[in-house]
């Protein structure tokens, strides 16, 4: 769990990141072949690859007690380019299978980053720290509920840790991460 009410984390140290400092689930590990995957999926369109995703994550994702997931969102110009957001589209069978709705409409990405496979951990931190936001009007969506925040590839934890920054604002019961 995410402590919805500090900034504090708990330390949790998984896959080859043993220095992040968040608590989360990772279902893959950012290995070479992982990589080539995401990159498939991102980059040359490989949406078949997404259903072979969709059925690992549906088969070892904990069953969470959860009343919404929230995908990490993509700037409008980048999902124009890309056509897709493949944190929704990984997600979406998980949430159909477990009846739990799938919110696009919470937060937003506010300006387009650059490309994070590209930057330096430090880069990275400076290119989300203020990229994200919440709609003023969905507050009361999303206060005393316990939320899932995806993101298909946590390398630094940056964007996540902004995302939870945001939505802590709001006052969720609990936030998990996976």
């Amino acid at each position: 769990h995410v402590c919805p009410k500090c900034t504090a984390i708990t330390f949790r140290y998984y896959g080859e990141h043993s220095e992040l400092p968040l608590d989360y689930l990772a279902l893959f590990e950012y290995s070479t072949g992982m990589k080539k995957i995401l990159e498939e999926i991102k980059f040359k369109k490989n949406k078949a690859l997404i259903n072979i995703l969709q059925g690992q994550i549906i088969t070892n994702a904990p069953q969470y007690t959860i009343d919404m997931i929230i995908p990490v969102p993509l700037n409008p110009v980048r999902l124009k380019e890309r056509g897709f957001n493949q944190a929704e589209e990984m997600i979406r069978s998980y949430s159909r299978l477990r009846n739990v709705p799938l919110r696009t409409d919470i937060v937003y990405r506010g300006y387009n980053t650059e490309k994070m496979y590209k930057l330096s951990p430090k880069q990275r931190r400076d290119e989300v720290m203020e990229s994200f936001g919440a709609w003023p009007n969905k507050i009361n969506e999303v206060t005393n509920k316990d939320i899932l925040v995806f993101d298909d590839n946590i390398t630094s934890g940056n964007t996540i840790k902004s995302i939870l920054g945001v939505l802590r604002e709001l006052k969720p019961k609990t936030m998990k991460v996976l």
